[in-house]
């Protein structure tokens, strides 16, 4: 369960646009003139890696926003928001993927301008197979939309215990109660369904016990009860994959908050995503009524958190999720996330009235009540496109970031990057004040994968953007603080563009040799860059000094930095985590210098904490928000705190006052979360995860207020959305 977020480009593999070989414009799942019978989902089709793709991969197949990269030991799913990577170890090198079961019909690849490196006429697979993937090991694979499912067959005598995953670009990892692995991953959730193994034996198939071990942060290993020596075994693990904020592998409802602002009164904004059709709205809201699978909200709390000033959905017939709000002094709320709704509400003079792609990025304005659009646009290409953050300047330009897959994304001339540079590009666009028309755009990014996180944005207009990249080539400027990626599944990056988007200002990696991800950046009053994420390298850069300079493992830290504007130094760095999986998630800064930072823990008891804080003591369920602050200098924790009850939290975004008192929004599936009396909503409406809100005192040693926001009646139908 992900609020949101946490992307994590864990494998270097180039992405392509698929345009189906139809004369007519195929459904999301139906590639090229492939027949499917009435009411029945597509196979997923296994087309051959003819140089459509980076060389490593061997195969590729297109699930709905999911592109899913095959070779004979290794898959790679990159879905919106997160990259997941799950590597079969001690394989034999010379294993090689081959296409069975031929499907109708084929599929034409034309990414970039030069026919030369388009390919046409690629033919599809239902089955892949893998002969001696370990001696005495075969592998076969087949796929649905949203699974892919295989079939191991160990030859008689062959230990099952050498077979063994590692998953990079995971969160967390836990085992369900169904005997699964549930691998959390940013904005997506992965399951390793519980394997089921049996054996043929005298022509009937004997079921025989197995199971799975997490050996530590990153592996998976098979286990297998007794069973006939001399027969062959065949296990068949299942894995499926799903993009928050649907959570169809748990078949839960939910309400997710993945946004926060505040306007000068202490009012609070609050975005994201509900699949309640009774999620509370307000009346003379702009939407009353549900729209789809999952609908967009915006909720505007009181400053006591005792009363919805308005509460509304934002949607069309499909998905649609707010990653981002900012407010303006007026009052208006400018929102931006992900949509595949055709019938998303735009207004009269958006530069983009409809859906191009599978999924595109949005951005609206809403009146200060709540009760109108001012305005509101799509943005993207043919492919997918997802937006991750927003932010505004003293004009009310809105400035956006997130990533495409788009080769057509909409660019501007004299952009710092007009075109593609590799498989997902970070993008950061910026919107005329009125919502009319791109004032720029550019892509940002190398070769590999590169997401855009977070953006910031200053007096002067200078953009300011974190993420994560896996490209080497990832543009960079001179004197910053790291010119060279470090490794491991990818590094941080921030990045500083001028007000017109035609010159990069500042540019820095920042990681080491383990998976590093920007998530959350702000701006300080001096002008410096504050930045939090999570890091799983053991030698990310840290500062003398630091309240934690070394890492405690568990898989990763979360972690603080302030950077200089020029981000050629830095301030100061930090590990922030115990010996789990900690996440930050957004960070602010207040008028002294001090930073906020919220995320997600699963540091049982050693997350390190401070006497006398609202939570002191971890709440169980696998992962509890946090809440911290940092001094000016960074070398001290004022305070941190755990935020939590006896299911799953996370914290998702953050937002400080004039008096420090910090904000927080996320999503919980605690029927115990701490709420405060006289809150909107003091208690859960069941059925799944809800969203809260926060509202803690300047030492977080009290909580000012403390509400779920959500709904009781989860859609069915969020569950049949073929394109998440």
């Amino acid at each position: 369960m992900r609020a949101r977020r946490h992307r994590g480009p864990a494998a270097a593999l180039a992405a392509s646009l698929l345009i189906a070989a139809a004369a007519h414009p195929a459904p999301p799942h139906a590639a090229g003139d492939r027949t499917v019978p009435a009411h029945a989902a597509p196979p997923l089709g296994f087309a051959p890696n003819l140089g459509q793709s980076d060389p490593r991969v061997s195969f590729l197949a297109h699930s709905g926003a999911t592109t899913v990269f095959l070779s004979a030991a290794q898959t790679t799913l990159a879905m919106p928001g997160a990259v997941v990577r799950l590597s079969m170890a001690g394989t034999d090198p010379a294993a090689r993927l081959e296409g069975r079961d031929p499907l109708p019909g084929v599929e034409n690849y034309l990414s970039g301008r030069d026919p030369r490196g388009w390919r046409t006429g690629v033919p599809t697979y239902a089955t892949l197979g893998v002969h001696a993937l370990y001696p005495g090991v075969d592998l076969a694979r087949r796929g649905d939309p949203g699974e892919l499912d295989d079939e191991l067959v160990l030859a008689p005598g062959v230990d099952p215990g050498v077979v063994e995953l590692r998953v990079d670009g995971a969160g967390s990892m836990e085992l369900d109660p169904a005997g699964g692995v549930r691998i959390s991953a940013g904005g997506a959730t992965v399951v390793e369904r519980a394997p089921r193994a049996f054996q043929l034996l005298g022509g009937v198939a004997h079921p025989v016990a197995a199971g799975y071990r997490i050996l530590d942060g990153r592996r998976i290993a098979l286990t297998v009860a007794a069973r006939d020596p001399a027969a062959p075994l065949h296990v068949e693990p299942a894995l499926g994959y799903a993009v928050d904020p649907l959570d169809p592998l748990g078949s839960r409802g939910f309400d997710q908050a993945a946004a926060v602002a505040l306007d000068a009164a202490g009012d609070a904004y609050v975005g994201g995503a509900t699949g309640s059709s009774d999620f509370p709205t307000t009346s003379g809201a702009r939407q009353t009524s549900f729209g789809g699978a999952t609908d967009a909200f915006v909720s505007k709390l009181n400053p006591t958190g005792t009363a919805l000033v308005y509460s509304t959905f934002y949607g069309g017939s499909g998905f649609d999720q707010i990653t981002g709000i900012a407010v303006d002094p007026a009052g208006d709320a400018h929102v931006t996330g992900y949509t595949d709704s055709p019938d998303l509400p735009t207004t009269a003079r958006a530069p983009q009235r409809s859906l191009r792609g599978q999924g595109n990025a949005f951005e609206a304005e809403l009146n200060p009540a709540g009760s109108a659009l001012l305005h509101a646009t799509y943005l993207g290409g043919t492919v997918t496109d997802a937006a991750e953050g927003i932010a505004l300047d003293q004009s009310g330009s809105a400035y956006i970031t997130g990533f495409t897959r788009s080769p057509d994304f909409p660019t501007t001339p004299g952009a710092v990057q007009p075109g593609r540079g590799g498989a997902d590009d970070a993008f950061v666009t910026r919107l005329s004040p009125d919502g009319a028309s791109l004032v720029y755009s550019t892509h940002l990014g190398g070769s590999d994968i590169d997401h855009g996180a977070a953006i910031a944005v200053d007096a002067a207009g200078i953009a300011t953007v974190t993420g994560v990249t896996a490209s080497a080539n990832f543009p960079t400027t001179a004197g910053a603080v790291q010119r060279s990626l470090a490794g491991g599944g990818g590094d941080a990056f921030v990045t500083r563009l001028n007000p017109t988007g035609t010159v990069l200002l500042a540019s820095t990696f920042l990681g080491g040799s383990g998976d590093d991800e920007g998530t959350g950046v702000a701006l300080g009053p001096s002008g410096d860059v504050y930045l939090t994420g999570f890091t799983g390298s053991p030698r990310f850069p840290t500062t003398r000094g630091a309240p934690q300079p070394g890492f405690h493992g568990g898989g990763h830290d979360a972690l603080v930095a302030r950077l200089t504007p020029a981000l050629t130094a830095l301030v100061y760095s930090t590990y922030l985590g115990g010996s789990g999986f900690d996440l930050g998630q957004a960070i602010a800064v207040d008028p002294s210098g001090s930073a906020y930072v919220t995320g997600t823990t699963s540091s049982k008891g050693d997350f390190p904490v401070t006497h006398g804080v609202v939570q002191s003591v971890y709440g169980g369920g696998g992962d509890d928000a946090f809440l911290a602050r940092l001094s000016p200098d960074g070398r001290a924790l004022l305070y941190s705190t755990y935020l939590g009850g006896s299911a799953p939290d996370q914290g998702a975004a953050i937002a400080v006052d004039g008096s420090g008192s910090a904000f927080v929004a996320g999503v919980t599936g605690s029927v115990n979360f701490p709420t405060t009396r006289d809150a909107v909503q003091s208690t859960g409406g069941g059925g799944g995860d809800e969203a809260f809100v926060t509202r803690v005192d300047p030492m977080a040693t009290g909580l000012l207020y403390s509400t779920y926001l959500g709904g009781q009646n989860f859609d069915p139908g969020a569950l049949l959305n073929p394109g998440i």
